[in-house]
């Protein structure tokens, strides 16, 4: 068994979660993610009537697709979790690529 002389020093900086980049893509995300949700006030999902609160991406979310907005959808809660629970038939209604 190897025993320490000096106990470990806690180090005073903090990790850093989120890099610096893709903190900054997360930024203009946020307010780009606004803007779309201000132009699309409807859920686009099938004859849903509700308000959109979120942000489908088709496509993924990965590096640049984060900000590619063409190819998202506006829908409300219930249908966003409706799209995930069921991909098969979201795929097959063109929701999912």
């Amino acid at each position: 068994m190897i025993r320490r002389r000096k106990p470990l020093k806690r180090s005073t900086k903090s990790i850093r979660r989120v890099s610096k980049v893709r903190r900054t893509r997360l930024t203009e995300y946020s307010e780009r993610r606004l803007e779309f949700l201000r132009a699309h006030l409807w859920c686009e999902v099938g004859n849903c009537k509700n308000s959109s609160t979120q942000v489908h991406h088709m496509t993924g979310r990965q590096g640049q697709k984060l900000l590619d907005f063409q190819n998202c959808l506006a829908v409300c809660f219930s249908c966003h979790r409706f799209l995930h629970d069921h991909p098969r038939w979201a795929r097959e209604q063109g929701y999912l690529k």
